[in-house]
């Protein structure tokens, strides 16, 4: 029972300290170099996303397999 108590503290500890590492290396400013913190996205071709998506609610069609007797 202690080797199984250990070994998860031990996995959470390694876990929490690796995502306190990613947190601190992913904490620099996002933004251009010259100081302004303001940018714009651009999203190309979001006009043709909407019209190639799927309908969600689309009538489908169903088959019925009658076996011969």
């Amino acid at each position: 029972m202690f080797k199984k108590v250990t070994a998860c503290l031990s996995i959470f500890f390694m876990l929490l300290a690796g995502a306190f590492v990613l947190d601190r290396q992913n904490s620099g400013t996002a933004g251009p170099a010259d100081g302004d913190p303001t940018f714009q996205i651009q999203q190309a071709g979001a006009v043709e996303a909407e019209e190639k998506r799927p309908r969600v609610f689309a009538p489908r069609e169903y088959v019925k397999i009658v076996s011969p007797e």
